[in-house]
């Protein structure tokens, strides 16, 4: 059984330079630079502790941390290494996920769950999506099962938001665009959250381990 180990970290409040500095210093080069292109501190923070956890993951799976600096982009703008591992990063409402695993594909999504206009979203959902959404005894919740999985599968497949979402079919587990078949599984790190992983592979086990950034030291 495949296993694909899922990193996360949190925070509510901003790092002081100081110490977000110590963690730009364990960073290529280019990703510190990359990291100025955010302005709001939030965007940076949640960035720069994508890699950090990213770095981490590497070192507990065996890997070398150096294999940041290998860090490619593909045709569709998803990171990769030349490697066999593969790995994802998410993040939103002050959550930072990163999953990693050898030779399979994967794509991670996380969301905060906000109340929301589901008629700004009209575009997402297919009609029978739609219907079950909203005769859900939690619309809202639903919608956020819904919409983190088909993220998650257009993060896998590598094109993002170059997929049309409203066309990826979800049924419980699975979820299928274009012919290809991805594995959906759930994954829980606060009860404010809704986080979905897809796989090319079924039955794999998810191996879940919160880091703590906030201090001088990196905790997990």
């Amino acid at each position: 059984m495949k296993e694909v180990l899922i990193v996360y970290t949190k925070f509510d409040t901003q790092l002081v330079e100081e110490h977000l500095n110590k963690y730009l210093k364990l960073l290529p080069g280019w990703i510190q630079l990359e990291s100025n292109k955010y302005y709001k501190w939030q965007d940076r923070q949640s960035y720069i502790f994508g890699k950090i956890i990213l770095l981490q993951g590497l070192e507990i799976i065996g890997c070398n941390g150096g294999e940041l600096h290998n860090i490619k982009i593909g045709e569709y703008g998803k990171p990769y290494l030349k490697n066999d591992v593969e790995f994802n990063i998410s993040h939103s409402g002050g959550y930072v996920v990163c999953a990693l695993g050898f030779d399979i594909t994967i794509g991670i999504d996380i969301e905060l769950i906000t109340k929301i206009n589901f008629k700004e979203f009209a575009n997402v959902m297919n009609e029978k999506q739609w219907k079950e959404i909203n005769k859900s005894f939690n619309p809202l919740h639903t919608f956020y099962r819904y919409w983190t999985s088909k993220e998650s599968i257009m993060k896998a497949d590598g094109r993002g938001f170059g997929i049309n979402p409203k066309n990826i079919s979800i049924s419980k587990a699975t979820g299928k665009f274009d012919n290809d078949l991805w594995f959906l599984q759930n994954f829980h790190i606060s009860d404010k959250i809704c986080g979905y992983l897809a796989t090319n592979q079924q039955n794999v086990s998810l191996d879940l381990k919160e880091i703590k950034l906030f201090g001088e030291n990196i905790e997990y």
